[in-house]
């Protein structure tokens, strides 16, 4: 089975501005005996605007919120100079140095890392 694409468009990259943030996946069945490992994931998703929307969404799960486990997403999933809103994390910081644009979502703040990102500012 084959993918309709539209022409011109990069298939597999999130393209444009979105927003790239990582967060925990937390839960398991009730059956099941407990296994920290498994009950927290940490996951990263990007999103892209699509107007005052959502479009299209990447996730992965990495094994933490360092640059060296968010930058092969990032790169995996957008196309270059996509413009980037994050969270001031330090593990966001190379994207300029890869080909993105990065905006952060607490400008001329110093609100921790971990509070959540507000959607889409401009």
């Amino acid at each position: 089975m084959s993918t309709i694409v539209r022409p011109g468009r990069l298939p597999d990259l999130l393209t444009g501005r979105g927003e790239m943030d990582e967060c925990y996946l937390r839960g398991r069945e009730e059956d099941l005996p407990r296994n920290p490992d498994l009950d927290n994931m940490l996951v990263v998703v990007g999103v892209r605007q699509d107007g005052q929307g959502i479009g299209r969404i990447r996730k992965r799960h990495i094994p933490d919120a360092a640059a060296a486990s968010l930058m092969p997403f990032v790169q995996a999933s957008g196309a270059p100079a996509s413009v980037v809103q994050s969270d001031r994390w330090t593990g966001y910081s190379p994207l300029k140095s890869k080909a993105f644009v990065r905006l952060t979502a607490h400008k001329g703040n110093t609100a921790a890392a971990s509070e959540p990102l507000p959607r889409f500012i401009s």
